[in-house]
Formats: structure tokens, C-alpha cells, sequence
């Protein structure tokens, strides 16, 4: 399905979708395969869907249980199993996919890594989360290693741009996605693979719909499903506003 307009989101399975066929780039963030716990995070109520102010909020920061029983919680979908990129790779048009250094290791998949160092100033860290996640770019505009730097450990984070401004009703990053990446560090992807002017990026994994704020805001189309049907209505609302905001 093509988006008649700007963008559009699909609450399915992209495989049940298809990839379009005028697709410039795929830009997407799976799921790893961790078995993120989302323990501790408070649903809205559906009052605040119906308004469409709906927001997921934390009362303590995610935390993995990779080896252990899962606790309550939402479930991220394809999150227990490990992520094959082989369907979209296989498609033939520019991508960036997250998550690389957590595939089949047994497997080689043509393109260049792209690091997000997520310590920002610090030096080191001890906690739970990442310091570093990594992405593969293919084709890349360049042959090294790239890296972006922005601090986002867990509920401490550097906001840049969008991430900051609170307009859209939920407070900027807070309260969308257990797993969303800052939309700075997203459009820093697009930059990183050839996409023509107009292009429709495809996000079969769209979450809370930052790649899509990115590719909006870069004049790119846009096109993302997403499985759950809260965070496909989170999405569809952030983009509405995100939108409404670039056009104002």
C-alpha cells in the first residue's frame, strides 16, 4: 500500500503489507531478540486514546531479562526471537536497520556500520543499558565506521530538536516507546545512504514513529506499520502534530 499523501500508518504485520514498490529507503528500528521487560510501564487510559492524547509513562525504567522468566508487562512483538534482516534486505533499495550486532552471527550481510555512542559526556557508565548500538547502512556514502553521539541511558537523556519540544502534548521523548531513538540520531541516519528528493522511506517496525518525524522533516514520504495497536495510534497522533508543526 502507498500513501496517498505525506504518510500513513498501517497497524499489521508489514509482511501482511508488502514492501511498496516505489520505496527509496527502508529505515526501520526490529525488535533485537533482548526480551526487553516493560515491567513498570503504565498504559493510558482509553479516555486518552479517544481524545488522542494517549502516552505510555514509566514508573521505573525498562530492564532486560534475557535468561530469566518475564515479568508483567507489555511485550514488544518479535522481541523473543532472533531478527533476520534477509526479507528486507533482499529488496534491493537503500537501508539502515538497528540492531546488527544482534543478528545471526553466522551470517554476513553486505553495508557499514553505523554506532550511536549513547554516553554522551560521560565516560563511563554502569547500568543496565547499552553504551553503544549499532545500525547497518547499505549503500553507505562512506566506507568508515560512522559514529553519532548523544547521551540516552535510560530515563537520562541529551535533547536535541524535536526530542525537546514539548507541543505535542506528551512532554517531548518521555512516555512513547520502551525502546524509541531520538529523532536527531534518525535523521542523522537518512544522511547516511543515497535517497532521491521526494523518496518514500518504509518503516516496517514504526513503534512511536520517529524515523517518520525524521523523514518528514527531512521532505521525504513516509510509510509505517506497526503490529500494536497502541503505539500505531501514538505514532499516527505524533505525526499529525509533528506535521501540523513543520507546516505552521
Amino acid at each position: 500500500m502507498i500513501p496517498a499523501e505525506r504518510w500513513q500508518i498501517i497497524c499489521d504485520d508489514w509482511r501482511n503489507v508488502g514492501i511498496p514498490p516505489d520505496t527509496a529507503a527502508i529505515v526501520t528500528d526490529p525488535p533485537y531478540g533482548i526480551r526487553i521487560s516493560t515491567h513498570g510501564l503504565r498504559l493510558p487510559s482509553q479516555a486518552a486514546i479517544d481524545r488522542g492524547t494517549a502516552t505510555c509513562k514509566w514508573r521505573r525504567p525498562p530492564h532486560w531479562t534475557r535468561g530469566r522468566e518475564q515479568d508483567s508487562g507489555i511485550q514488544i512483538h518479535g522481541d523473543d526471537e532472533i531478527f533476520s534482516p534477509a526479507a528486507l534486505i533482499s529488496h534491493g533499495v537503500p537501508y539502515v536497520l538497528w540492531g546488527v550486532d544482534r543478528w545471526d552471527r553466522e551470517r554476513r550481510y553486505p553495508g557499514k556500520w553505523l554506532a550511536w555512542v549513547k554516553l554522551g559526556s560521560w565516560r563511563e557508565r554502569r547500568d543496565s543499558f547499552a553504551d553503544v548500538e549499532f545500525a547497518l547502512a547499505a549503500p553507505a556514502t562512506r566506507s568508515s565506521i560512522k559514529a553519532w553521539n548523544q547521551r540516552w541511558k535510560g530515563c537520562v537523556r541529551d535533547l536535541i530538536g524535536e526530542d525537546r519540544d514539548p507541543s505535542d502534548g506528551s512532554h517531548g521523548y518521555r512516555g512513547r516507546h520502551p525502546t524509541q531513538k531520538p529523532v536527531a540520531l534518525l535523521e542523522w541516519c537518512l544522511r547516511q545512504i543515497p535517497i532521491p528528493v521526494g523518496g518514500l522511506i518504509f518503516d516496517p517496525y514504526t513503534g512511536s514513529g520517529p524515523v517518520g518525524v525524521a523523514a518528514l522533516r527531512a521532505g521525504y514520504r513516509y510509510l509505517g506499520v506497526e503490529i500494536d495497536p497502541l503505539f500505531a495510534e501514538t505514532a499516527r497522533q505524533r505525526l499529525s502534530l509533528i506535521e501540523t508543526n513543520t507546516h505552521h
